[in-house]
């Protein structure tokens, strides 16, 4: 639930980033040119819905982890830990550069 409050918060960034001007100012207008508004907006969503089930995954993994420690050998579930937290701080830092790229 944290995660998701993050990335959405990232796409929101995202957002005020395309809508604002180059002085920083809000327009009525979306962006500079709108077909580039359309077509990165669009890709931010895509992206979202990619990588979330990523994010999902990893933090099943490290629930799991910690609820079952008696099912893993010792130190098995500290393993199965920092695994399921890799998978999901590199699918945010993914998201996050993507964001950046997007946004840029």
């Amino acid at each position: 639930m944290v995660v998701n409050a993050i990335v959405n918060g990232l796409l929101c960034c995202m957002l005020y980033e395309m809508v604002k001007d180059e002085n920083g100012d809000f327009k009525p207008n979306v962006a500079h040119s709108f077909p580039v508004f359309f077509v990165k907006f669009p890709c931010a969503m895509a992206l979202h819905f990619v990588l979330y089930p990523e994010v999902a995954n990893g933090m099943s993994l490290m629930k799991f982890a910690n609820n079952q420690q008696h099912l893993f050998v010792d130190y098995g579930s500290e393993i199965s830990w920092i695994l399921g937290f890799s998978q999901m701080f590199s699918a945010l830092f993914c998201e996050g550069i993507c964001i950046y790229l997007l946004t840029f």
